[in-house]
């Protein structure tokens, strides 16, 4: 049989992910180390200045424009380095990387977005990809990722396209969930309270360790020991007193001093 060893964007974002992820609940750092290795490698090879992504590389060369599912998936991949590191770098890739998929994959009319980029020469008609196939649903990854990304840049109309996506979507989810297994995960970050976990203070990383290792599948966690720049982080930072902040929609309740008192109010 022939050899594929080409090197896909979408599917490598996806072992990223899982990397990061292993890394959060294991606490093996070479999970953590693999996982920076490979999107840094991704980035020198298929992301371009003008901050368009390539599909496919392979012999050194990086070829076809990237598809919906190649953004989607390394934007969600930037977003959980960011929870497992507090890198704010990650984030905001994560962040360019999804603005530029509103001015180039975005129907303004439905409010999801095409597979194709309006840059690519197609003679024919642009299509959505909503229902789940080998990997979850593009749009229902992309809708995911604006959500949160909407809790740590809320100046950003993140929130109101990902909202505007799954109100697009609802009655086929209805009628078929079986194909629309991920986009299941929005409606229950509606039903049961989505909340931001923010760490600050000199034991942010001993706390962040501790918190994350365990389940929490309606949370997203945010923290800085000294500075940071997100909107959840401004007036939470004290230098010498570690705190935790459990928040919803950005509305924090009186900080916590231990993992402990955090995990139940979780």
């Amino acid at each position: 049989p022939r050899l594929d060893d080409k090197i896909l964007t979408s599917w490598n974002a996806l072992m990223i992910k899982a990397l990061a992820e292993a890394y959060r609940y294991l606490g093996k750092k070479e999970y953590l180390v693999m996982a920076e290795e490979a999107i840094t490698f991704l980035e020198n090879t298929v992301l371009t200045e003008n901050g368009s992504l390539f599909h496919n590389h392979k012999e050194g060369k990086s070829t076809i424009e990237g598809f919906l599912e190649d953004y989607a998936n390394l934007i969600s991949a930037y977003i959980e380095l960011y929870e497992v590191t507090f890198e704010e770098s990650w984030v905001k890739k994560a962040s360019k990387l999804s603005e530029y998929c509103l001015l180039h994959f975005l129907n303004d009319k439905s409010g999801l977005f095409y597979f194709t980029s309006d840059k690519e020469e197609i003679t024919v008609r642009r299509s959505l990809e909503t229902a789940d196939n080998v990997i979850p649903a593009s749009n229902s990854v992309m809708a995911l990722n604006l959500y949160k990304l909407s809790l740590l840049f809320p100046e950003k109309p993140f929130g109101t396209i990902a909202d505007k996506m799954l109100l697009q979507m609802r009655e086929s989810i209805l009628e078929n969930p079986n194909s629309h297994a991920n986009w299941m995960h929005y409606p229950l970050y509606k039903v049961f309270p989505f909340r931001e976990v923010v760490i600050t203070g000199p034991s942010t990383s001993k706390f962040a360790t501790s918190l994350l290792s365990q389940y929490y599948p309606n949370a997203l966690f945010a923290g800085a020991v000294r500075d940071g720049s997100l909107s959840l982080l401004k007036g939470r930072i004290h230098p010498e007193k570690s705190q935790i902040f459990i928040c919803e929609n950005g509305a924090c309740k009186l900080p916590v001093s231990t993992p402990e008192e955090a995990s139940s109010l979780l």
